[in-house]
C-alpha cells in the first residue's frame, strides 16, 4: 500500500485491539508520540516503512491500515456489566472488538445464507416483573413453550443474532450486546463456565429485547432486568413450579440445576424469586454453595456452548481451497484475530494457498435438530 492510502481510523482502532496507549506504541515501534498523534489525527502521513514497523508492533497484517473505515461502536450503545468499574483501556479494547466482529459478520453474510433478524423489541416492559413477562413473550414468539431449552448459542443464532466470543489475545472480557446497522451482536467471554455462558447469553438477549434503543442501556436498573429477563427465560415459572415444592434442600438444588442448564445459585436465586425458597433459606442455600465451590465454578457441569453457524462456516472455509485466504485478505486480519472472535474455530496455523475462489453460497439456515428448540 501507498502512503496516501493511510486510513488513520484503522491505526486508533489496531492500537486500542491490543490495549496500547500511544506511549506504549510509541515504544513498541519505535516511533515518536508525537508522530502517532499526527497520524491519528489525520495531520500526517506515515511512510511506507513507518507503516510497516507499525503493522509489525500491532500484529495487523499492511494491508489493514488501507481497509474502509470502519464504524465506530458507540460506548452508550453497548451493554457493558459495570461499566462504572470498567477501565478506559478495556472498554476501548472491547469497543474495537465489537467493530471487528460487525465486519466478520458483514463478511459471512455476504458468503452464506444466514437467518433474518427474528427477536421482538419490547422497550416498554420496564421493571424487573415485567421483564420476567417480556422472556415469556419471547418464548411465545419462538414457539419455545415452557420446556428446558437446548443450546442457547444456538436458538440465539436461529433467530439471526450474531455471536462471537469477546477475546483479544489473551484478555477476556465479560458479555455485552449491542445494535449495529439492523443486526444485533452478543459477545460471550469464554472462560465462565458453561452454565454461566448460557446465562449471559440469556442476559444479553434480554438487554437486545428490552434495551437496545435505550439512550443508556448501562444502569442498575437495566442490569436487574436483564437479570429477571434471563432467569424466567432459563427457568419458566411453570416449569420450576412442576418440579419443586417449597423449601427445597440444597441436594434437590443440586439435583436438578442440568434440566435446565444453570448454575446452582441461579436455580437458587430463581426459587426464592418464585417463594419457593424463604430469605433465610435461600441465604444459607447461597452460603453452603459458596464453601462447596458454587460460587466460582459448577462441579459436575454441562458442555460449554459454541456457535453452529460459525462451525458451519469455517468447516466449508476449511474444505474449500483458498477460502481461509480469501477471508483474511478481505478483512485484512490475522488468524488469531479472527480466533479470539470465532470460540476458537479457526485454524490459526494455516497459511494455505493465496488462490481465490467463488464457491456457491452453502445454505446456513440452522436446522431445528437441537433439542427443545
Amino acid at each position: 500500500m501507498s502512503e496516501s492510502d493511510f486510513i488513520p481510523k484503522r491505526l486508533i482502532v489496531a492500537r486500542k485491539r491490543r490495549g496500547l496507549t500511544i506511549s506504549s506504541l510509541s515504544k513498541e515501534a519505535n516511533i515518536s508520540t508525537k508522530s502517532l498523534s499526527e497520524y491519528e489525527n489525520r495531520k500526517k502521513l506515515p511512510s511506507s516503512l513507518t507503516l510497516q514497523r507499525l503493522a509489525i508492533a500491532l500484529d495487523v497484517p499492511l494491508s489493514y491500515f488501507s481497509r474502509p473505515f470502519l464504524n465506530d461502536i458507540p460506548k452508550e450503545a453497548v451493554s457493558f456489566r459495570a461499566p462504572s468499574k470498567m477501565s478506559v483501556r478495556n472498554s476501548d479494547m472491547a469497543l474495537s472488538i465489537a467493530g471487528h466482529a460487525v465486519e466478520l459478520r458483514r463478511w459471512i453474510d455476504q458468503n452464506y445464507q444466514t437467518p433474518p433478524v427474528d427477536v421482538p423489541t419490547l422497550h416498554h416492559y420496564e421493571g424487573v416483573k415485567a421483564a420476567e413477562i417480556a422472556a415469556a413473550v419471547v418464548r411465545a414468539k419462538w414457539g419455545l413453550g415452557d420446556a428446558p431449552l437446548g443450546n442457547v448459542v444456538h436458538l440465539l443464532e436461529l433467530h439471526g443474532i450474531a455471536v462471537f466470543s469477546s477475546r483479544a489475545g489473551n484478555e477476556e472480557f465479560d458479555a455485552f450486546s449491542f445494535r449495529e446497522d439492523g443486526g444485533l451482536f452478543i459477545l460471550l467471554n469464554t472462560s465462565k463456565s458453561a452454565e454461566r455462558g448460557r446465562f449471559d447469553a440469556s442476559h444479553e438477549l434480554g438487554h437486545l429485547v428490552l434495551h437496545s434503543e435505550a439512550v443508556n442501556p448501562n444502569t442498575p436498573a437495566t442490569e436487574r432486568e436483564a437479570n429477571a429477563f434471563a432467569s424466567a427465560f432459563l427457568m419458566p415459572e411453570a416449569d420450576v413450579r412442576a418440579h419443586f415444592t417449597r423449601y427445597p434442600s440444597m441436594e434437590q438444588i443440586l439435583k436438578k440445576k442440568s434440566r435446565w442448564g444453570v448454575a446452582a445459585i441461579a436455580l437458587a436465586y430463581r426459587l426464592h424469586d418464585l417463594g419457593l425458597l424463604s430469605d433465610w433459606l435461600y441465604q444459607t442455600t447461597c452460603v453452603n454453595l459458596s464453601r462447596r465451590g458454587y460460587r466460582s465454578a459448577e462441579i459436575g457441569g454441562i458442555d460449554r456452548e459454541s456457535s453452529r453457524l460459525l462451525n458451519q462456516v469455517f468447516n466449508d472455509i476449511w474444505q474449500t481451497r483458498g477460502r481461509y485466504e480469501s477471508l483474511r485478505n478481505d478483512l485484512s486480519v490475522n488468524a488469531r484475530d479472527i480466533n479470539d472472535l470465532v470460540f476458537g474455530l479457526a485454524p490459526v496455523g494455516f497459511t494455505g494457498s493465496a488462490e481465490r475462489t467463488e464457491p456457491a453460497k452453502p445454505d446456513l439456515k440452522l436446522i431445528q435438530g437441537e433439542k427443545n428448540f
